[in-house]
This record gives structure tokens, C-alpha cells and sequence, in this order.
């Protein structure tokens, strides 16, 4: 099963990190970019995510769990400027949100797929991104890889609502990442830091994409970024997305 190519980010409330260091990317360059605006009670958070079909959206599992509903939002550049005319938008209740089952604080699993209720409509500013079918043994280490959001800029306490920001840099072995952060397993995977680049609060969800032979793929999404901070020296770490595509994502994409 192959996809077009598109992804998505997430942000979310004292789980999520968004992109410190980054540079502003130009508009609607990033049309899988999802934003996903989260409400839980009276209180709503951002994360990101991809497209992966237009009407499926994958992000992390921690940006759905016991939600009362999610604002999906695509084609957008900057998060409340709601006159772009290149977005779209639908809102989606809990009974189409799917966290993976297993997921929970610190055990892993950190991944999601929101079914929409129609599918968006492809074009230039809105498409899907392509998932590494194939690519079940490849480590991806050493890949230039980017990752976007409109997450926090820094630790200091604000809701960022500027444009979309994006930062690259390699993947880091897991051997390599595990010095930083020990509960690191097979079905994640880790960005340098390099340059202090790196997510912070409110990227989680968004996609981690490399060109690989020649094409665009997601290989993670955002899950989670050191405690201390984004100021911190440290990897950001990511769901794998091949650990769980035959096991959860096909079985919700297909559905």
C-alpha cells in the first residue's frame, strides 16, 4: 500500500515540544503539515501531525488520549490566522480519535491516527506524505532529516502563534542517543542536537521526514524532548513509524 506525500505536527500541553532554533519556512512549502488544535475541559493545546491520506491524519498518541475533540487544520502557515485562504479545517470527536492502546506516560507506543469526516481536498497547498513501506530495516542513521512545527520557540512560558518554523539535522544511532535518554527503544529513533536545533513544547505529533532514494518519506513523529527544557543539550526523540506500520497504522488507514 503506498501513499502521496504529506505529514503532519503536534503540540501539546506539558507532553509536547516544539522547534527551538529553527527558521521560518516559506508558506505552504510543507503540505503535509498538520496542525491539530486539542481541547480537553476549557483548555486547548496545539500538536502537529501528517497527512497521510486525505482523510487520515498521523500523529502522536499522547495528543489524543481523553480528548473532547480535535481541530484539524491543514494548508496553514500561521497557526490563528484564520483569513489564509489556503486552509482548510474540520473537527473531529472522540469517537474518530485513536491512540494506540498500549500507550501510556513513559511506556512507549506514542502514536495516533485521527479519522476525519470527509477527506481534505489535495493540491498545491495541502497533500499527503509518503510512509517507509519497505524500509523495515533500514536505521535511517545519519539521514539529514527535518522537522517542522508551531511549537515553542524557548522555555520561556507563552503560546507561540507565529508561521510555521523547521530545523534539519542527522539521526543519531539510538546506541549514541541512549546517553542522553535511557528509556530509548527500538521503536523510537533520535535527532541530534547539533546547533541547538531541536522540538520543544508543542511540536509533538509532527512528522520527521528524509529523502531517501530520491523521495520524500516519514520515518517519525514528535514524542518527546528532554525534561529540562529546549535550551537543554540533549537529543529529541521520535516514534519510529515503521515499528508500527503493519501492527497499528495499516489496520486504521485501511479501516
Amino acid at each position: 500500500m503506498k501513499l502521496i506525500t504529506t505529514v503532519v505536527f503536534c503540540v501539546l500541553v506539558s507532553y509536547s515540544y516544539a522547534i527551538h532554533n529553527g527558521q521560518v519556512v516559506q508558506p505552504n512549502s510543507i503540505p503535509y503539515q498538520v496542525l491539530l488544535l486539542v481541547k480537553r475541559g476549557d483548555k486547548t493545546s496545539k500538536c502537529g501531525g501528517s497527512l497521510v491520506k486525505p482523510d487520515r491524519v498521523l500523529t502522536a498518541a499522547h495528543c489524543l488520549k481523553d480528548r473532547d475533540s480535535v481541530e484539524v487544520i491543514v494548508g496553514a502557515h500561521k497557526i490563528h490566522d484564520r483569513r489564509e485562504k489556503t486552509r482548510q479545517s474540520q473537527t473531529v470527536e472522540p469517537s474518530n480519535l485513536f491512540p494506540h492502546p498500549t500507550w501510556a506516560p513513559g511506556k512507549g507506543h506514542d502514536v495516533g491516527i485521527v479519522k476525519l469526516p470527509e477527506p481534505f481536498e489535495l493540491n498545491e497547498y495541502v497533500d499527503t506524505i509518503k510512509l517507509p513501506y519497505g524500509l523495515d530495516d533500514e536505521s535511517f542513521n545519519g539521514e539529514i532529516a527535518k522537522i517542522a512545527g508551531w511549537g515553542e520557540i524557548d522555555d520561556n512560558p507563552r503560546d507561540h502563534v507565529g508561521p510555521l518554523r523547521a530545523v534539519e539535522n542527522p539521526i543519531i544511532s539510538n546506541h549514541d542517543c541512549r546517553k542522553h535518554h535511557v528509556k530509548i527503544d527500538s521503536g523510537n529513533l533520535c535527532l541530534s542536537e547539533k546547533g541547538g536545533r531541536r522540538t520543544c513544547s508543542g511540536d509533538s505529533g509532527g512528522p520527521l521526514v528524509v529523502r531517501f532514494n530520491g523521495e520524500i518519506i516519514q520515518v517519525g513523529l514528535t514524542s518527546k524532548g528532554d525534561s529540562h527544557g529546549c535550551d537543554t543539550v540533549a537529543p529529541s526523540i521520535f516514534t519510529r513509524v515503521t515499528s508500527y506500520l503493519d501492527n497499528f497504522i495499516d489496520k486504521h488507514l485501511s479501516e
